[in-house]
């Protein structure tokens, strides 16, 4: 039986995560596709009816791939699960080829394990890999900040720093943590780097999870409420004085100062010892 968190989102069902009402003109920034540094599985032809047989399980295998990918990402399917194919379709009404294709992608993203004859193990969150994730992810972070100086849309990434304290503030943790995504999205793509930009949201996806996961187990939700602009707006000033060293060096200490709160809020929450979770120190 697939393990599945509770208030799972199954079928698109919304379960325990709200919706924050944002200005019409924030709505743009905000309400454009989440993840968009993901994985994109091409290939195929297009011939004069529309998409070739294998266009259409391309198309079908990316759908597959961000489905499956978001449940893993928002713990939906937690870490230590035990999933297979049949179980995969039956709950999200996909077919066989393109979820074996999504999993094969998924595998080598490192986000599962292929058990012989039984199916796959959702990749467990150990306290090494978390501070090793973060390490990288601060080392690219930096990359990214030097690569972007002067092109950096100081606009958008304030609506996008004021519209997360807002759905902090609601308690709308999903929300609050999709646009945090978006928030950094901006910063890699300002790099013009693509190389980076993929790597970097590779690393930040993997953040991402442990955020859901420390959401999930409640005591990162209850400090939603003591959220505030001023941690990114302090980089932003930074950013904006157009010192390469100082910004790179800020980014690094925000990214620090995230790893430690994470781990920090995941250990010392009350319902960590009852969920059926692996942490390896």
């Amino acid at each position: 039986m697939v393990h599945f968190a509770e208030n799972a989102v199954i079928k698109r069902k919304i379960g325990m995560f709200g919706e924050l009402r944002v200005p019409i003109d924030q709505q743009k920034i905000i309400s454009e596709p989440f993840g968009g540094g993901r994985r994109k599985i091409r290939g195929g032809a297009m011939g004069e009816a529309g998409l070739s047989d294998d266009g259409q399980v391309l198309e079908l295998s990316e759908r597959a791939y961000r489905i499956i990918y978001g449940e893993i990402i928002r713990c939906n399917i937690f870490p230590g699960a035990t999933v297979s194919e049949a179980q995969l379709c039956d709950a999200y009404g996909l077919s066989r080829s393109p979820v074996r294709r999504a999993l094969t992608l998924l595998t080598h993203d490192g986000l599962l394990k292929p058990i012989p004859r039984s199916g796959y193990r959702i990749a467990n969150l150990t306290l090494e890999g978390i501070r090793q994730i973060f390490d990288m992810r601060a080392a690219l972070e930096g990359v990214a900040v030097r690569a972007a100086m002067g092109r950096f849309p100081f606009d958008d990434l304030r609506v996008l720093n004021k519209a997360q304290v807002e759905a902090s503030h609601a308690e709308n943790f999903r929300l609050a943590i999709e646009l945090h995504e978006k928030l950094h999205g901006l910063i890699y793509k300002a790099s013009q780097n693509p190389v980076l930009e993929r790597m970097a949201w590779h690393l930040l996806g993997q953040t991402t999870r442990v955020y859901f996961l420390v959401g999930k187990v409640g005591r990162h939700v209850v400090t939603l409420k003591d959220a505030s602009e001023d941690a990114h707006e302090q980089l932003f000033r930074i950013f904006e004085a157009g010192n390469e060293a100082e910004a790179a060096n800020a980014a690094d200490r925000h990214i620090r100062q995230s790893q430690q709160a994470l781990i920090d809020a995941l250990l010392n929450s009350s319902h960590f010892n009852k969920m059926d979770i692996i942490i390896d120190r």
